[in-house]
């Protein structure tokens, strides 16, 4: 895993600040934001279900007194940018989306 964020939706001290871009930290909120990332899931079946699951997570957290709630997102670089590598890095989305589909 080359990136790591804990994304809790909040962006009150939520920055590594100048150790941003350290090999190894968990960088957070406003990194993620600073970055320019963005969560894009293409699929809208499996986009509705990953943001169902949250909302039934979020609920039992809070029935349980719960205030912390993070979404922990790892980024390995597999692939670099030519052509026939964009065909089998989409290949490889479309066999591990199904096996995300069954775990939702």
């Amino acid at each position: 895993i080359h990136e790591r964020f804990d994304l809790k939706g909040s962006l009150y001290k939520r920055t590594l600040g100048r150790r941003r871009g350290t090999p190894g930290l968990v960088h957070r909120d406003l990194d993620f934001i600073q970055t320019g990332r963005r969560i894009t899931v293409r699929d809208g079946v499996l986009a509705l279900k990953l943001r169902e699951q949250i909302e039934k997570d979020a609920a039992f957290l809070k029935s349980q007194n719960v205030l912390d709630y993070s979404l922990l997102i790892g980024i390995h670089r597999r692939f670099d940018h030519t052509t026939s590598n964009h065909r089998e890095r989409d290949a490889w989305i479309a066999y591990h989306t199904k096996d995300l589909e069954k775990m939702l």
